[in-house]
């Protein structure tokens, strides 16, 4: 079950393609946002499904996967910016848009009971299929800074800052799954359940619950503030949980 039931994918889709239709860029990079757990890696996979398909070579990057490993981030907030690799993923991008072949790391959210590590890398290679859509989906893809924020926050802001500089300017188009931040509990409730069914080791509800608790006042202070150039999908999810 997933937020984004079948009518609001097919609006995904329908933005998708006409970007494609129109391409000055190959590939076409795709932005993704959305809060945790509204879909974003399920839709993702569904599009590359779709289009590949339809003979369109699509590639997804994970920001998730370009977290540092968990030796780098032991005093950190895994997940908030500042705990990516940004500049290895704009470098895999530029590999990507110059059909070279790169390396992608392998970022595994379950590790040592729910806290993740990095576990390997996997290979993508150019051979005689270019590839034509790169996807790249994350929960703070495209947030904004501010010029003066609060000096509880100013740390935080200038990651935003390095992400708004680095990644955002390589983004073509964007897609925006826009939610309550307050359904990213049940959401992320539901993810880790379904992982331990998996045979994952997920973290419990208490966990959950103070895991997604550290992502509020970032939801608070960036949600609203994205502000883009490029051609943006938005896409409304309410409490319903639909099945794409």
């Amino acid at each position: 079950m997933y937020p984004i039931d079948e009518f609001k994918y097919s609006l995904i889709k329908k933005f998708l393609t006409t970007q494609y239709e129109n391409r000055i860029a190959h590939p076409l990079i795709i932005g993704m946002q959305g809060i945790q757990g509204c879909g974003k890696s399920h839709t993702c996979h569904k599009l590359q499904l779709d289009l590949e398909s339809q003979g369109i070579r699509t590639i997804i990057l994970s920001l998730d996967d370009f977290y540092y490993d968990r030796e780098r981030m032991a005093n950190q907030i895994r997940g908030h910016p500042g705990t990516h690799d940004i500049q290895y993923l704009c470098n895999v991008i530029d590999k990507l848009k110059n059909q070279e072949t790169c390396r992608i790391p392998i970022y595994n959210k379950y590790a040592h009971r729910g806290k993740g590590d990095r576990k390997g890398y996997k290979i993508i290679e150019i051979d005689s299929k270019d590839v034509e859509i790169v996807l790249v989906e994350g929960w703070c893809i495209g947030f904004s800074s501010y010029s003066n924020i609060d000096e509880s926050f100013s740390l935080l802001n200038q990651d935003v800052k390095y992400y708004e500089e680095l990644l955002t300017p390589r983004l073509d188009a964007i897609i925006i799954i826009i939610s309550s931040y307050q359904n990213s509990f049940k959401w992320r409730l539901r993810a880790e359940k379904n992982a331990k069914m998996k045979g994952y080791s997920g973290m419990n509800d208490e966990e959950v619950n103070s895991f997604v608790s550290h992502f509020i006042p970032v939801y608070k202070l960036y949600l609203n503030k994205m502000q883009f150039t490029i051609p943006t999908c938005k896409i409304y999810c309410n409490d319903d949980i639909s099945s794409i």
